[in-house]
């Protein structure tokens, strides 16, 4: 899976599905990222529950997936 905003969005955001549960599997780096910076993502619109993100949020988010993913973590 290329990761796209559209594609993490999909994945940390989508119902819990049996596909997305095999897209977590074999996306595993991309999956434990977007685990990571849940932990200290504060969204742009103060929303307490990540139910309850604006597209505004979600896409934020996916910009700091997609950039922790770039920067090596050695």
């Amino acid at each position: 899976m290329i990761a796209t905003k559209a594609n993490i969005i999909r994945l940390w955001f989508g119902a819990d599905t049996p596909i997305r549960d095999y897209q977590i599997k074999i996306n595993l780096a991309l999956w434990e990222t977007c685990e990571k910076i849940s932990k200290t993502f504060i969204p742009p619109s103060g929303a307490k529950e990540p139910g309850s993100y604006r597209n505004r949020d979600k896409l934020v988010f996916a910009g700091m997936v997609q950039q922790a993913l770039l920067v090596p973590t050695d």
